[in-house]
């Protein structure tokens, strides 16, 4: 009786012990995969909310009122000195000219003061940088690249 009871307490405190870090990797792996999906989320309504500023016909929406929209969506995931603007391509399809600063949220556009029926576009792009989830998934450096693009139809 008693030395089953001593075996059977053993017995649980050894899968216990093996199963504990197994779970806390799954845990902590499900934050991380949530945050990066809030961020990528975050990101897009960027976009969303910098095109459409730069859409809608207003005299007051210049460069800088698109730009203070843009830095003002993306306050959840980036500061201000964390925003990076680049100049677009000059070749029509509106993509960012460089890679920018590692570390940095890029923000590039094009048509913000453009005509009407033409493009206002947005794209931001930044890497997310995992705890553990890029380790599991086998990229190295645990980074992960998201990149959103909003194009409107200037009213």
């Amino acid at each position: 009786g008693r030395r089953l009871r001593r075996t059977t307490r053993a017995q649980s405190l050894v899968e216990f012990a093996l199963l504990t870090p197994v779970l806390m990797v799954f845990v902590v792996s499900v934050i991380d995969f949530g945050k990066m999906l809030f961020t990528y989320q975050v990101i897009t309504n960027a976009a969303r909310e910098g095109a459409r500023r730069a859409a809608v016909f207003d005299e007051t929406a210049s460069d800088s009122v698109v730009r203070a929209q843009i830095v003002r969506s993306l306050s959840l995931v980036a500061g201000e000195d964390e925003v990076q603007f680049v100049a677009p391509n000059e070749d029509g399809t509106c993509a960012p000219m460089s890679g920018g600063a590692a570390g940095y949220v890029l923000v590039y556009g094009c048509g913000w003061s453009g005509a009407r029926d033409s493009d206002a576009v947005v794209g931001i792009q930044t890497d997310y940088r995992t705890v553990l989830l890029g380790r599991f998934l086998g990229n190295g450096g645990g980074t992960f690249p998201l990149k959103t693009r909003m194009v409107y139809r200037n009213e």
